[in-house]
């Protein structure tokens, strides 16, 4: 309750002060408003006062010229003692003023006598009509007023041996007698007035406290903090154009209000400043009042407010506690249920993993027989067509088993949120082989066309999941193979992108098909589980529609996205986009010196581009092979890439031309997609150093460079990696054990297989450098499982053991199986039913091969 308070309290003042805030900002500008209207009205009247003074004095100095061009004297002794007259009759006594003439030479003249030459003599040369010019002491500080009219006739006078033209003539008067028209009653003698001339100097200050200190007024208004979006140019803006203007700013901490004036019978401006405090008082006490007022009532109101609320959820909460009250006990029994069906619902959930494990284990050793023996007999000599016949269909159905079984098995895992993420370095260019390995033997025997792209790949190694990344690709793809029919074409096109994330890379994934499609009703559900088209095509295509809920879900769980389109007989599209950190520990880059490249294929030109600029490879890019041998003459290349050039008829004296351009350690390699075993040989006949299958990566072209150097050339491999090697192995499955022997007999690879991991143990003890190339071990075996028997191995009295790979062998295919093996110090993890040619490339990785 107290919190409910609270918070109305604050929204309450806060609304109150928002509120405050407007009111006083609206207070603020009516009063500058009124203010601004007083001054104008007051400082109009004291404006009006000086300039009817100054009228006057223009008058009488008018009366003096006219007496001056009466009497016309003629020597400077005559002027004096007409000024001496004048003076008398004006009463004036040096004191408050004196009778002024000015000669052409620049000397002026009282009725004292002459009295040398005229301060600001520059004033008079542009010969104004009428000078109103202030004149200052410097040693007394007294400042002089002079009003003076330049004669229509000039006077000629004689003083002694020259004589002189006297062209001024007029009034001088103190200062100080402008005082008494300086003060403002309006504002008790507070304001001050200062007469400056139009450049902000100080002429003249009149009655009142010295506030602006220095020398020129402008450049302290200039200086002054302006309030209510006023400044100081737009007051002389304002006096420029009307004369007149006013202003509100703060100087030395206090708030004033000022007006300038451009006087008109006077070269003067008068600047008329006053304390804030001192305008518009009465409406300043009005307004003050007024907003205490309000507050008062503002907090009235919001006591009684709150204390009408506290009231009301006062009443509230007795309510609440009774119905707590009566309802205490019934919630206790409720969590005793609920505590009950969470055990009962853990507990199902602990038996229903047990049993997936079990069972996956369970019917992974019979189809590791069934699919080892099928293996088997595949390699039988003298088999009839029809029994070849009947082992592709047992193989082919017991693929399917197990793609079953595996799916199954993955979404169950992904209902129960048990599915991680193993991020480890992986290498895109290794995947992308695998993968063009199985998609395109599956395509090859529906007669489809497969096409693999790579654009502008800059970052071949990332880390991330490379198990769930290859299922992602392998979903999608053989979902496109089995849903196009023969002659269509599926496209897998591998495209980075730029990523805003520093350290990481975004990828696009993009797999099309020509195939059979599907309708937009049905697309809306395609990421659902067990959802398949039924149609009479689809239904005879076997699949448990679980292969793009999977799909899916794992693109969830890396964060990423998926999208498709469709259309009925036309083919899908899938595009997955995917955010990946970069592997930068992971350095492909060599000393494989310039490459030129020979092609026109802007897809290839701007892949290798991408991926030697990251990799720090210099590539050069021409359009043909006699520019290609230019650079060789030239001493500009080192290695040599063709595309496009297989099917040449001059292949041979092309490449006998580049041989002769360049060196004798020049390569020439060719890269270009592989259709057939025919490809591959084509290279080893023409003279060329080697062939690097597209999509292109730089680190291939970096293998097979260091490998040629190494070797003197590259060499097609048609026996299988296994042969000749030597493995250590655990097994207790006997059937197994058997049929594991036979197959990497016939692989030309042999073995000694042990019943336990405790018996494995203890026969490594014994093992001799270079006895076994390797140890292919089980997980689930009596005494001593594979997990502690290649801790134990890892950790034993025989030093091999810390560099022997260690594979594990299992049917306990889960990412968290996978994860434990690894922990336990393996380096490889092969899920049963055996897959030879996963095999084969997991012991090229773990043997360096």
């Amino acid at each position: 309750m107290l919190i409910i308070v609270a918070g109305f309290v604050t929204i309450l003042a806060a609304a109150l002060t928002i509120f405050l805030n407007i009111y006083g900002s609206y207070n603020d500008n009516a009063l500058y408003q009124e203010r601004i209207q007083q001054m104008h009205e007051v400082t109009g009247q004291l404006f009006e006062g000086i300039e009817h003074i100054i009228q006057n004095q223009w008058r009488s100095t008018k009366i003096q010229c006219n007496c001056l061009e009466s009497e016309r004297p003629e020597t400077v002794d005559e002027l004096i003692v007409f000024m001496e007259e004048q003076a008398k009759l004006n009463e004036l006594d040096n004191v408050n003023g004196n009778i002024v003439a000015i000669d052409d030479t620049g000397k002026y003249y009282t009725q004292n006598g002459a009295q040398g030459i005229t301060s600001g003599i520059e004033y008079f040369l542009s010969e104004p009509r009428t000078v109103s010019f202030v004149s200052r002491n410097l040693t007394t500080n007294e400042a002089k007023m002079l009003f003076l009219l330049r004669l229509a006739d000039p006077i000629v006078l004689q003083n002694e041996n020259e004589s002189v033209s006297l062209i001024y003539f007029g009034t001088a008067r103190d200062m100080t007698d402008l005082n008494p028209y300086f003060i403002c009653g309006a504002y008790d003698g507070n304001n001050s007035v200062y007469v400056i001339n139009s450049n902000g100097e100080r002429l003249f200050n009149g009655y009142g406290s010295e506030l602006i200190k220095g020398y020129n007024a402008y450049s302290v208004l200039e200086k002054m903090n302006y309030l209510h979006g006023s400044s100081f140019e737009d007051a002389q803006e304002e006096l420029a154009d009307k004369g007149i203007a006013y202003s509100n700013a703060v100087l030395d901490g206090e708030e004033y209000y000022y007006s300038l004036y451009n006087m008109k019978n006077a070269d003067w401006t008068l600047l008329f400043l006053v304390p804030s405090d001192c305008v518009a008082t009465d409406t300043v006490v009005l307004i003050e009042n007024t907003f205490q007022l309000v507050l008062a009532f503002s907090l009235i109101m919001m006591t009684i407010c709150v204390s009408a609320l506290f009231v009301v959820l006062q009443v509230k909460q007795r309510q609440a506690i009774d119905a707590e009250r009566r309802n205490s006990e019934a919630l206790e029994k409720l969590n005793g249920e609920l505590k009950a069906a969470a055990e009962e619902a853990e507990s199902a959930s602990r038996a229903k993993s047990d049993f997936l494990s079990n069972m996956s284990h369970d019917i992974r050793t019979p189809m590791n027989a069934i699919i080892g023996i099928g293996s088997l007999m595949e390699n039988e000599q003298d088999l009839s067509a029809k029994m070849r016949t009947y082992i592709q269909k047992i193989q082919m159905t017991s693929k399917y088993l197990l793609d079953l079984l595996n799916n199954i098995l993955d979404m169950s895992k992904i209902e129960s949120s048990e599915v991680r993420l193993i991020y480890e370095p992986v290498s895109i260019a290794e995947h992308i082989r695998q993968i063009d390995s199985i998609i395109r033997s599956q395509t090859n025997q529906r007669d489809q066309k497969f096409i693999i792209k790579v654009i502008g790949i800059a970052h071949e190694h990332i880390i991330s999941d490379g198990v769930r990344l290859q299922q992602i690709l392998l979903n999608l793809l053989s979902n496109a193979t089995k849903y196009t029919p023969p002659k269509g074409t599926i496209q897998f096109i591998l495209e980075e992108k730029p990523c805003e994330i520093p350290g990481c890379a975004d990828y696009q994934i993009t797999v099309s098909d020509t195939g059979y499609g599907m309708t937009q009703e049905f697309l809306e559900h395609i990421f659902e589980p067990f959802t398949r088209a039924e149609n009479s095509v689809t239904n005879k295509i076997q699949g448990t529609g679980l292969g793009m809920a999977i799909t899916k879900s794992i693109v969830d769980l890396m964060n990423g996205n998926i999208t498709a389109s469709s259309e009925v007989n036309r083919g899908s599209t899938f595009k997955v986009e995917l955010t990946a950190k970069i592997d930068n520990e992971h350095d492909i880059s060599s000393d494989i010196g310039r490459v030129v490249l020979v092609s026109d294929d802007k897809d290839l030109i701007c892949n290798v581009m991408s991926s030697a600029a990251s990799q720090n490879v210099t590539v050069q890019n021409v359009a043909n092979i006699s520019e290609a041998a230019d650079l060789l003459r030239r001493n500009e290349a080192d290695i040599v890439l063709l595309s496009g050039y297989l099917n040449d008829s001059a292949l041979k004296s092309d490449i006998k031309q580049l041989r002769n351009s360049g060196n004798e350690n020049t390569l020439i390699f060719f890269t270009d997609y592989v259709q057939s075993e025919q490809d591959v040989s084509v290279w080893e006949k023409s003279g060329a150093d080697g062939f690097i299958a597209r999509p292109f990566f730089v680190s291939s072209l970096v293998q097979s460079v260091e490998q040629v150097r190494r070797k003197g050339s590259v060499t097609v491999v048609k026996t299988s990696v296994m042969n000749g090697l030597r493995f250590l192995c655990a097994e207790d499955n006997d059937m197994n054990a058997e049929i594991l022997k036979d197959i990497l007999k016939v692989h030309g690879a042999s073995c000694k297989i042990y019943q336990n991991g405790e018996e494995i143990v203890r026969a490594f003890e014994k093992v001799s450098p270079g006895q076994y190339d390797a140890i292919l071990m089980d997980v689930q075996m009596p005494v001593m499982n594979g997990l502690d028997a290649a801790k134990a191995i890892r950790k034993g009295t025989n030093p091999l053991g810390r560099v022997i790979p260690i594979i594990a062998m299992t049917a306990n295919a889960f990412s968290d199986d996978i994860q434990n093996s690894m922990a336990a110090g393996m380096n490889s993890h092969v899920s049963k039913p055996i897959d030879i040619s996963y095999m084969e490339r997991e012991l090229c990785r773990v043997l360096n091969k």
